[in-house]
């Protein structure tokens, strides 16, 4: 780098619309000689500490790798028999690949075992003899009839819906993972916490650059892409 320029507040027209910071940096571009370097950083799971609440609960660290991988080359412009820019034209060339993979916990309420076969009774802690609910959650009937105060008629006795579950939600239901929340009960939310869930994002960028010497003065030019 030769110069590196931060601005903040307004920006010309250049910039576009934003009211955080912009940074402007200029790129050095070679000489006559060749010069390179390569790099490669990398964090892993298995060499990193294990982070304070899983070590808390004797837990295994969550998945977390970073990998940084680069390289940058410059120096005079040669194109053999038909060009040599030793003292007249330079290059300078980067790239670097940035990639992660996090993990990203959730928690979340799953439907219990007994749900899961339709009986949703642990919603409430008392039942009349209908088996209406008088005391938690009661289940209705989806488009059943109303009151005049807007409340559905029709209800599921003892909040069990057993009866009109289909073979598809069945199944679709199977998929859902089990609670692992010690002592849960149907009222405890959240009942489900994941811990092994992770995100891959991937950025690479590259640098490209060129100057040329007139005399006394220099003209250059450099371009930046990063795809995420």
């Amino acid at each position: 780098m030769q110069e590196v320029k931060i601005e903040n507040g307004m920006f010309d027209a250049q910039i576009g619309h934003g009211n955080g910071t912009v940074t402007n940096t200029v790129i050095r571009t070679g000489n006559n000689s060749v010069h390179g370097a390569a790099y490669y950083v990398f964090q892993n799971t298995y060499l990193d500490a294990n982070t304070y609440e899983k070590a808390a609960n004797n837990q295994p660290r969550n998945n977390n790798q970073v990998s940084q991988t680069g390289l940058v080359i410059d120096g005079p412009v040669e194109i053999p028999k038909l060009y040599h820019g030793r003292d007249k034209t330079f290059f300078m060339f980067s790239f670097e690949r940035y990639a992660t993979h996090t993990a990203i916990n959730y928690s979340s309420r799953v439907p219990t075992p007994a749900e899961l076969s339709g009986d949703f009774s642990g919603l409430c802690s008392a039942f009349n003899a209908s088996g209406l609910c008088t005391s938690g959650v009661q289940l209705y009937v989806p488009n059943s009839p109303v009151d005049a105060n807007g409340n559905r008629t029709a209800y599921y006795a003892n909040n069990n819906i057993a009866s009109v579950m289909s073979t598809t939600g069945k199944d679709f239901a199977s998929y859902l993972p089990n609670s692992n929340v010690a002592n849960s009960t149907a009222l405890t939310n959240p009942n489900y916490i994941s811990t092994q869930t992770s995100y891959p994002s991937t950025y690479p960028s590259f640098i490209a650059g060129s100057t040329t010497a007139l005399g006394k003065r220099t003209r250059s030019t450099s371009s930046d892409s990063g795809l995420g």
